[in-house]
């Protein structure tokens, strides 16, 4: 292949008159390219190009369906495009809806561990925290009883100065007593009223002599005005 460019005049051959190897150590040639391009077989076989329509190729030949499609179509006539029926919609308004129920399996009973129930220690005798329990029961019981008599106790002394017994019904009246008159070892029905606290200063204003100044000593001594209902009227 020494030379194989250059012509017997000593002059370059053209390209097409070159043999051309891919390889020093190849023995054949490659086949040279065809003398007219493909456009000029095209041309001369009566055959039209394809038309570029839109920036896309397109061809000129009759569409033809393949023997796929055209087996589908004979098959299920009813499927196409045109009578395929719709799908129903996944949800309507009148269906209800659909509660979502949680199931979960039970253990079996193989699976459940004996350990989660701790043993009782030998010798862990809850008898004593029994008795101690107990115990703080019955005093508190006891406390409560105790509450309650001293209760009864200072009730039963203020009903004693508010109420007296009937002596025509032996039912209980409420009203006040007059310490003082009471004192006196007057009889009850000089020294028990009814009335309210009106009753009470007009009592004192009465008595001058022994409800006044008791009255007018002890208003004082807690720095409290002097009612004037309760003031005698010769004061």
């Amino acid at each position: 292949m020494t030379n194989c460019a250059v012509g017997a005049d000593g002059a370059l051959k053209d390209a097409s008159e070159i043999q051309w190897f891919n390889d020093a150590d190849d023995d054949t040639p490659i086949t040279p390219p065809p003398a007219k391009d493909s456009l000029a077989v095209l041309m001369q076989g009566g055959r039209q190009p394809a038309s570029i329509k839109g920036g896309t190729r397109r061809s000129s030949r009759p569409f033809k369906p393949s023997a796929r499609l055209r087996a589908a179509d004979n098959t299920s006539p009813e499927l196409s495009s045109g009578t395929r029926p719709r799908k129903r919609a996944l949800s309507s308004a009148d269906d209800a809806p659909i509660k979502k129920v949680d199931i979960r399996a039970a253990p079996k009973e193989d699976d459940l561990d004996d350990n989660l129930i701790p043993p009782i220690a030998d010798g862990d005798d809850s008898s004593a925290d029994d008795s101690e329990y107990t115990n703080n029961l019955g005093n508190e019981a006891e406390e409560a009883d105790d509450t309650e008599e001293a209760y009864q106790k200072t009730k039963s002394l203020g009903d004693a100065d508010r109420q007296r017994l009937n002596p025509d019904t032996g039912t209980p009246e409420d009203g006040w007593w007059c310490n003082i008159c009471k004192d006196a070892g007057l009889p009850a029905h000089q020294s028990f009223f009814k009335g309210s606290i009106s009753t009470r200063r007009t009592h004192i204003s009465r008595n001058l002599k022994c409800h006044f100044p008791v009255y007018k000593s002890r208003c004082e001594a807690q720095d409290i005005a002097l009612n004037e209902h309760a003031i005698p009227a010769s004061v």
